[in-house]
């Protein structure tokens, strides 16, 4: 896959809906579909170890290698009473990429780690694992990082100063790689399981019937007064609300709320 038809197609896949964090999309975007209303951005050192641009890439990185379902993260298995009752509720969950746009974007960065920015750590030699990510390199090289995934984990590796200065000879392509090799092949170590996100093929979609009921993804959506980015956001619907689509389209779907007719963008609707 060359680069430019990957240009095309990451352009196709991201515009106007969720996002990657690194160099493409809109982390405003991301932060809205995710539904953290009170997350606040910053210029606070270690921004993007521990941080707002860390953390939001390492999740939509996870989100893709679970075919676009968000699973809020924590770190716990069971919690238990004194009297033996589970008190442990398992993570919300939530469809933030359409099926076919993780498949998608899991081919193009798949071949970044066998041809791209991060071939360099020689990913295929060492392990059998198919395995998709993307390297990033802040302009004033503060940051470097390398956010990847195989079908069982998910890791983000940063290099930089705890107080956000220059860093000599700093490339995500360089120190962050090996970082992230060296950990993943400790957890994947003796994995057996499936790579199923791996070898999915992307599904035919076919138009909906007028008058077809279709749900809001994720936190939810603007609703507009036309079929373009820039066209007026009239109000937003939560994610979750079903409205009825009168006419779908790949990028912008007519609907009808209270007797008028709006615009959606589809990614962001689910039947």
């Amino acid at each position: 896959m060359k680069y430019n038809t990957q240009n095309a197609k990451i352009a196709s896949i991201t515009e106007e809906t969720l996002v990657l964090g690194i160099d493409v999309g809109s982390a405003t975007h991301y932060v809205r579909a995710f539904d953290w209303r009170n997350y606040e951005f910053s210029d606070k050192p270690l921004a993007f170890s521990n941080d707002e641009a860390g953390f939001l890439t390492f999740m939509a990185y996870s989100t893709l290698s679970n075919y676009g379902v968000y699973t809020k993260v924590d770190c716990i298995t069971s919690m238990v009473s004194p009297e033996g009752k589970e008190l442990y509720q398992e993570p919300k969950q939530g469809t933030v990429y359409e099926r076919n746009a993780a498949i998608e974007m899991t081919d193009i960065m798949r071949d970044v780690i066998k041809n791209g920015t991060a071939a360099g750590m020689n990913w295929n030699r060492v392990s059998d694992l198919p395995a998709a990510g993307k390297t990033g390199t802040t302009n004033d090289d503060t940051n470097g990082w390398f956010c990847g995934y195989t079908a069982p984990y998910t890791v983000a590796a940063w290099v930089g100063k705890d107080d956000n200065t220059t860093v000599s000879d700093l490339y995500g392509t360089y120190n962050p790689i090996y970082i992230w090799k060296d950990v993943m092949l400790a957890l994947t170590e003796g994995y057996e399981g499936d790579n199923e996100i791996f070898e999915a093929e992307v599904e035919e979609t076919q138009a909906n019937e007028d008058g077809e009921i279709w749900t809001v993804v994720g936190s939810g959506a603007n609703v507009r007064d036309g079929a373009s980015s820039s066209s007026n956001v009239v109000f937003a619907l939560p994610g979750g609300t079903e409205v009825e689509v009168v006419e779908y389209g790949e990028d912008w779907s007519k609907v009808l709320i209270d007797g008028k007719t709006y615009y959606i963008y589809s990614p962001l609707l689910t039947r």
